[in-house]
């Protein structure tokens, strides 16, 4: 495996299946050499990594160790997003949904990072404190 090939994109075949370049995940699509294509920072088979920003919400593929990056909402008819990327102060969906939603009203006083994202130091919806 070459840096140019880590974290690399997978692309969309007819009949909605995907061909990947590898077909092992936790091999190029972990330990990402560009940090322009981390999307997540977890466990994988218990060692700490980052997993490509292409992983986030995969249908199919998990490579984490507790499968964050495939806790992914449809919170609103017009987008379908991780939960970490709600309540961030960054808009994701046309819709503003991931700002707007219900669970940003009440958020937590303290902050820490999220797995998924680059949003740095957040506060937490208070739904999540029972994640």
């Amino acid at each position: 495996i070459h840096n140019f090939t880590r974290c690399v994109t997978f692309y969309h075949l007819e009949l909605a299946e995907y061909k990947y370049y590898c077909t092992d995940m936790k091999e190029v699509q972990t330990n990402c050499t560009d940090p322009a294509r981390v999307g997540a920072t977890c466990n994988i088979n218990g060692f700490k990594s980052t997993v490509s920003k292409y992983m986030i919400c995969a249908v199919g593929v998990s490579v984490c160790d507790d499968r964050i990056e495939s806790d992914c909402l449809n919170i609103s008819k017009s987008c379908y997003t991780h939960k970490h990327m709600m309540c961030d102060n960054k808009r994701f969906c046309d819709d503003n949904a991931d700002e707007l939603h219900p669970i940003c009203l009440s958020q937590t006083k303290n902050t820490c990072e999220r797995k998924v994202g680059k949003a740095g130091l957040l506060t937490l919806p208070l739904t999540w404190l029972s994640d």
